[in-house]
């Protein structure tokens, strides 16, 4: 049930109803507006009722961020009969704090003003006796990027930051945070990262194993024939600098759940017992990356594409020193290639940036 509500009515002028859920109450609220869950075998209706705003709100109360897509998420998008059209969806989104920030307790989609789509609503919160309501938002604020059509989803920073919070957890939290964050994220936008997450935050049990490959189809590059080849497969992390180098996933079927993944192999995980800290000139991690055993073994499994790999990599070091170094050339194109390395670093070595480990982030 709801914990407590409040009524916000300031002197000429009112607010919007604010409430306060508890998590767990909130999670099974959300999952009776779920439109893709069937009522039980035997009723009058089977087919979930058509929800609109109304009925949202009445249920949940009002957001705390209405979230239309801007010009870098598809504002405008094209229809059935190829007329360009306003994009006509809109997320509420419960338990942020501020623009923009991540809904920690989930979110609800309309389609021109009916209810499509629901986040949140399947699985449970982890046990408050586990960790804090308080704790558990701040690290799935830690966690959470805001995703756009031009993310590149293997971001070193990302990694890292994730990584070094989730270490002071202790594995049993981490585990729950992992499992939260999951719960309530966008599976098209924000899924198959956690898997890779996984090998910068824990350590194996027993050295001579390897991280379990998911099941979520076929990845590029293949994974070595021989897993301690590559334990970490497909994630090198290279003097504290995580790398992912994968290029695509092409899947056939049902794909695996992180939570499944996690209940299959978190027995053989322990949490890092040192956080990661990367160089203050970070750029030889890269060079060093290319002459890896990891490396070779990558280029001799199928479907590796060199060049494509090779660029790939050198973006997402150009993506952990973003916040303080971005060439002078916009966008993604050949510029931003392997072959600009040694230009790149001389810029980057001029501004005189160094790892701070406070705030967890390159500063000047």
């Amino acid at each position: 049930m709801l914990l407590a509500a409040m009524l916000l009515f300031m002197s000429g002028h009112s607010e919007p109803q604010v409430i306060r859920w508890d998590r767990l109450a909130f999670s099974r609220a959300i999952a009776k507006l779920d439109p893709y869950r069937r009522a039980p075998v035997g009723t009058k209706s089977e087919k979930p009722p058509r929800r609109t705003r109304s009925d949202v709100k009445r249920l949940l109360g009002p957001p705390g961020e209405v979230r239309r897509p801007r010009d870098d998420e598809g504002a405008v998008m094209v229809n059935e009969k190829g007329v360009v059209i306003k994009n006509p969806y809109e997320t509420w989104c419960y338990g942020t704090n501020g623009p923009r920030t991540m809904a920690t307790l989930g979110s609800v989609t309309f389609d021109n003003g009916i209810l499509c789509d629901v986040v949140g609503a399947y699985g449970e919160p982890p046990s408050s006796k586990t960790i804090s309501d308080a704790e558990l938002v701040a690290a799935l604020r830690v966690m959470y990027r805001r995703p756009t059509n031009f993310d590149i989803e293997a971001d070193p920073h990302r990694y890292i930051q994730s990584a070094n919070m989730l270490i002071t957890k202790g594995k049993t939290k981490a585990l729950a945070i992992l499992r939260e964050y999951n719960r309530l994220s966008d599976f098209g936008f924000d899924s198959t990262w956690l898997f890779w997450l996984v090998r910068v935050a824990f350590q194996l049990k027993h050295t001579e194993e390897s991280f379990p490959v998911p099941y979520i189809g076929a990845i590029s590059p293949t994974p070595p024939d021989n897993p301690r080849d590559w334990p970490t497969y497909p994630v090198e992390i290279v003097d504290g600098v995580p790398y992912c180098l994968v290029t695509g996933i092409m899947l056939s079927g049902v794909p695996e759940s992180f939570d499944g993944y996690l209940r299959r192999s978190e027995k053989g995980l322990i949490i890092r017992t040192t956080p990661l800290i990367p160089p203050n000139d970070p750029f030889p991690t890269y060079a060093k990356l290319l002459k890896s055993k990891v490396w070779t073994s990558a280029a001799t499994s199928g479907h590796f594409l060199a060049e494509l790999t090779t660029d790939m990599a050198f973006r997402q070091l150009l993506s952990l020193v973003s916040g303080v170094y971005k060439p002078k050339r916009g966008g993604l194109g050949p510029y931003f290639n392997s072959r600009n390395f040694d230009k790149l670093h001389q810029e980057f070595l001029a501004l005189g940036c160094h790892w701070d480990q406070a705030s967890q982030s390159y500063v000047r």
